[in-house]
């Protein structure tokens, strides 16, 4: 009987491939606890560090071991390469530590002292050696140090190449001249440069600071405003179904009292109480307007699918409703049905509800004229429209139909709603797979346009047809 191991994660091999740029990463790659500017330092110099060591290392093999008798090699000669060698392995290494700062100074140091060892032990170092090293410290102190800092270092090497000058008479120097406007110039212009650079960088810090505190602003900022909204919704939510409620009451004891179960009432009562049901039935349709719209921003809006919705039907619905809204207005409705219109999947109740609203908008704006339903089977959609002779929608306008709580300037004078119909609709139709959309000219009246798909595939039925 076979046994299974179980190898712990702690010993599983890691493979050792890996790509060179991974490597030069792990290689050059500052301590975990460094930030900022301190980072960048330590990381210039260890890449600068990981690059001239092997570069060190072949020089100073090459040099101990050419081909000559080492009674003749010149001690300065030898000792270079082994100085410097020694002293960027140890910056290199300091580099990796919290102690970064001190690997800087040490590397940035290498090429002075470097030099100066060699400068005492041989005679053979042409003297434009000793400047190259000497500027080269002032240079990597301007990359890895601050401005002052840098400054120090370019006055200890002018100090220095002086002090050998006066050490080693037997030189043939040029002219003091040429040393003192070599030694100083060019220190000069790095410490204007590294002075430059850290203002930069104090701005870049600055920069990156206020836009951190931007960020964080309009995070919590963000934050608060979806909070906000999240109260907002819950709150309507909740007053909604509160007050619809006994709104549906007095609309049912209303009825009550004017069709007579409570006693006899004149017309004139009757009129009275019709008007009651009317605004009272309006404001039911205005919460549950504001009903929809907050489940619809908390996501909460679901469909109640099934597989043969009868658009027929609803179109006879919607057009009877259509002719009682428009009452005594000159306003006559037509309708233009291809034939055997295939049944929808959908929710029916909300199909219904989006016809209703597009074809109240249109009674609603269209003072005279007409009102024309369409419906046809458009591929693998039936295309719905309804246009009307209304007053149309201004261009600048047509943004505005689709947009919560906004409404056109013909919107505002005819008065009443909430903004929230078209907006509703639209999310309605969206969540059916298809389409709403609205073409109009000014004084050419508007057509809202519903392209539903027959099938989405998208919708599952979630209750069984009726």
């Amino acid at each position: 009987m076979s046994i299974p191991i179980s190898i712990p994660e702690s010993t599983r091999v890691v493979p050792l491939l890996r790509t060179p740029a991974q490597w030069w990463r792990d290689l050059t790659a500052p301590h975990p606890s460094l930030t900022g500017e301190d980072w960048r330092s330590a990381h210039l110099m260890l890449s600068m560090a990981a690059a001239i060591l092997p570069i060190i290392f072949i020089g100073m093999v090459y040099t101990l071991f050419r081909d000559t008798d080492a009674a003749n090699q010149d001690l300065g000669i030898i000792s270079l390469p082994v100085i410097a060698f020694v002293m960027v392995a140890l910056a290199y290494l300091l580099g990796r530590t919290r102690r970064h700062r001190l690997g800087a100074y040490l590397f940035v140091a290498v090429p002075t002292l470097a030099m100066g060892a060699g400068s005492l032990l041989t005679n053979e170092l042409p003297f434009t050696y000793q400047l190259f090293y000497f500027v080269l410290g002032a240079v990597l102190a301007s990359l890895l140090l601050n401005p002052r800092e840098t400054l120090i270092v370019s006055v200890a090497n002018f100090v220095l190449a002086n002090l050998l000058i006066i050490v080693l008479p037997q030189w043939d120097y040029p002219a003091l001249i040429d040393e003192l406007m070599f030694n100083i110039l060019v220190p000069a212009l790095l410490i204007v440069s590294a002075s430059v650079r850290a203002q930069y960088l104090a701005q870049i810090n600055q920069q990156m600071g206020e836009l951190a505190q931007a960020e964080a602003a309009e995070r919590a900022a963000r934050q608060t405003a979806e909070r906000a909204e999240q109260v907002k919704s819950s709150f309507l939510a909740s007053m909604s179904h509160e007050l619809r409620t006994p709104l549906n009451a007095v609309i049912n004891f209303t009825k009550f009292v004017m069709d007579g179960d409570l006693g006899a009432v004149n017309s004139e009562q009757q009129e009275t109480l019709g008007r009651v049901i009317r605004s009272a039935k309006h404001l039911l349709g205005l919460i549950n307007d504001v009903l929809d719209m907050s489940k619809i921003e908390a996501g909460a809006l679901n469909l109640f699918v099934v597989d043969q919705v009868n658009l027929d039907e609803i179109i006879d619905l919607v057009v009877m409703t259509g002719r009682s809204l428009v009452g005594e207005k000159p306003v006559t409705i037509t309708t233009e049905i291809e034939p055997n219109l295939p049944a929808l999947r959908g929710d029916r109740q909300r199909i219904t509800q989006i016809l209703l609203n597009v074809m109240s908008n249109a009674c609603k704006f269209t003072a005279h004229g007409q009102i024309t339903l369409r419906a046809a089977i458009s591929g693998d959609d039936v295309l719905l429209s309804v246009k009307d002779t209304g007053p149309g929608i201004m261009p600048d306008e047509l943004p505005l139909v689709f947009q919560p709580f906004k409404q056109t300037q013909a919107g505002l004078r005819h008065g009443g709603g909430t903004g929230l119909g078209m907006p509703i609709s639209r999310n309605l139709v969206e969540k059916h797979g298809g389409q709403l959309w609205v073409e109009s000219e000014p004084g050419q009246g508007a057509t809202f346009f519903i392209s539903l798909p027959i099938r989405s595939e998208s919708l599952k039925p979630t209750i069984s047809a009726a």
